[in-house]
Parts: C-alpha cells; structure tokens; sequence
C-alpha cells in the first residue's frame, strides 16, 4: 500500500510541474509578444509635446496625453480697458447681431426693474497670440489648462486660477488669412478663439478671445468672478462689472468704487449709514431711517450691470414726486401736494420710509 501510495503521489507532483512549466512558457511567448508590440508601436507612433496626443506616423492621433499646464493672463490697464469698451460698444451698435459678439450679451436692456440690466461682457484680460495658440493647441490635445489673472493693489497681488479647459470642452478656432513683414508668403492665424463650457447648474461658462495685431483679448462668462473672488474696483460701473450677474465689486471703506482690488459681493437687505445698498430691495434696502440713495447723477460708477446701487443715507426732507422720504418728517417729508406712502400707494403710519405721491390709492 505503501508503495501504490508513493506512486500516486509521484503522478501527481508530475502533473503540478508539467502545468507549472507550460505557465513559464505561456508568460514567457505573452512577454516576447508584448514586446514585439510595443517595439512596433513605438516605430508607428510619436508624442507630439505641443498638444499632448499620441500621433501615428501619418499624423493620426491614436492617443493623449492628459497634462495640466498653467498660463498667465496679463490684465487690461483703465486706458486700454476702455479703449476696448468704446471699439466694442461701437462694433455692436453698428450690428448688435453679429456672431462675434453673441458672447458678449450677458442680458436685455429692460428685463431689471427701472431699465437696468443692459449687459455687456467687455475684456478684462489679454495674452500674446502666440501663447493663446499654444494653449489652443494643448486644450485640442485633451489637457488641462489652467489660466491665472493677478490683481495688484499698491504692494499687494491677489490672483485667482479659473479652468480655461479639460477633455470635455469644445473648442472652436476661427481663422483669417495674414501676411508676414516681408509680404513674401501668407500665414493662417487665430482670429476668434471660443473655449466653450458650461457650470455645474448649466449656465455658460465660455471664454473668447479676439486677436489683432499679435494681441488677443479675453471676455466672457467664464472670466466672471464668483463671490469671494477678486475684482477691480474702477471695472464696476455702467453696464459692466468683472463679477457675475447680480454681484458687485466691493470693498469695505469704498463704498462709491473708486480705484484698487475688491471682492464680489451680493448685497444683502438692511444695509447700515454709508454702506453700499441695492436700490432694488426699495424700503428694506436700509435700516430704519436711512435710505438707498440713487448717487448715479455724482458717480456713474454706480450702475452696474444687473444690480442698482445707492448708498444708505439718512432721508432729506421735501422730497419730488418718486422720491424717497421718511414719514417721520411729517408735513416736511415731501414737496407741495405730495405725501410720504408705501410703494403700493398705502398710507404707512406715523415712522418709516417710503416714497412721494400726490395721492394715495388706498386708504
């Protein structure tokens, strides 16, 4: 038994190295062939460094190459910001339409109470053609850009990275036709350069750049700033504003504007003396007593897209017709023949604010 035991135990250490052996040989023809494969590819492809893919001798991308790379954008000085604003203000009053500017309109003019909200998205940012072609070129190649905007204010930078694209964003290049210095041979350049997205809850989040002369400049919604971010505060007037809709650029101790680095801001109710205020929130704009004064007839920077600004500031007395005023005036709250009410027309009582009628429309 002994025997027949040892024997049966022999068969079967025979077959555990057989099957060992034939694994060895298996892994070692898997490896020569990956080998042999790869070696293969390596003669048929290429990586190209300036955008990223993986090309095929004859200029097939078969691949990417996923790399994060970083720009600097240089920001638009107050002279040459508004040297843009009145080329593209002139640009769209002559064909408000126009493909290139589709970007640009942010909103309607009369959709915000009392006319407000004629959004324009104006540039605030520039780059060297070339650097924008290289980023175009990498964004093409499946990358991730990321682009950087620096804020200074005096000794201090404040700087802010957005990104300009990752796999998902579409990218659409338009092009024009242009001679070199020595007028020998024609170059093909980027005129118009889209890097189309959108924000987590859908809304448009493209940036546009325009070239011309070796200078591209950039614009749109996705070089808005969100609450928190950097701003500067002489970009916050009219029609324009480098934040999103229906937030301003602030900063504590400036609440007219004025020159330097701000953050954006949503401008909440019940505002305190000389706090920036939205004229919007009518008599809860302010605390009581005070009122958010239209001050757009000594600052035009205060209309800024979307949002009407005041500043809260103890009521006058004899207040025109529409004007604000304070009950508590009596019969010195309004001009002749008009009265203190609520904005329904509603008598108020004997405190708070509210604007001059001639007549009320309940009693």
């Amino acid at each position: 038994q002994d025997h027949l035991k040892t024997k049966s135990n022999y068969k079967l250490y025979k077959r555990v190295v057989a099957g060992l052996v034939c694994l060895v040989v298996i892994l070692s023809v898997s490896g020569f062939g990956t080998s042999m494969a790869a070696a293969i590819l390596t003669e048929d492809t290429v990586a190209d460094k300036d955008s990223g893919t993986i090309q095929t001798t004859s200029g097939e991308v078969v691949g990417f190459q996923e790399v994060a790379f970083e720009f600097d954008l240089d920001p638009l000085t107050d002279e040459e910001f508004d040297e843009r604003r009145r080329l593209v203000d002139a640009e769209m009053a002559e064909d408000p339409n126009h493909p290139d500017h589709i970007h640009r309109r942010l909103g309607r003019k009369g959709k915000m109470k009392n006319g407000a909200g004629a959004q324009v998205n104006y540039d605030n940012v520039q780059v060297n053609q070339k650097d924008l072609e290289d980023m175009a070129n990498r964004c093409q190649g499946g990358n991730i850009v990321s682009i950087r905007r620096r804020w200074r204010d005096d000794n201090v930078v404040d700087d802010d990275v957005k990104t300009l694209c990752n796999p998902g964003t579409e990218l659409v290049r338009k092009k024009k036709r242009t001679n070199n210095k020595k007028r020998k041979k024609a170059k093909v350049v980027d005129e118009q350069v889209t890097f189309r997205k959108h924000r987590m809850n859908g809304e448009d989040a493209s940036i546009v750049f325009d070239c011309n002369g070796g200078k591209c400049h950039g614009s749109g919604a996705g070089l808005q700033q969100e609450v928190g971010h950097p701003c500067q505060l002489s970009r916050d007037r009219d029609t324009s504003s480098e934040c999103m809709q229906g937030f301003v650029c602030y900063r504590a101790g400036s609440p007219n504007g004025g020159d330097g680095v701000g953050s954006c801001t949503f401008l909440s109710e019940y505002a305190r003396e000389e706090q920036i205020c939205n004229m919007d929130y009518g008599v809860d704009a302010c605390e009581s007593g005070l009122a958010c004064l239209d001050t757009m007839r000594t600052n035009s920077r205060m209309a800024v897209r979307g949002v009407r600004k005041g500043i809260c500031s103890p009521v006058r007395d004899f207040s025109r017709e529409g004007g604000v005023c304070d009950v508590a005036h009596g019969d010195d709250a309004c001009v002749n023949d008009y009265r203190c009410l609520s904005a329904n027309g509603r008598e108020i009582g004997n405190a708070g604010i509210g604007y001059c009628m001639n007549t009320p429309t309940f009693s």
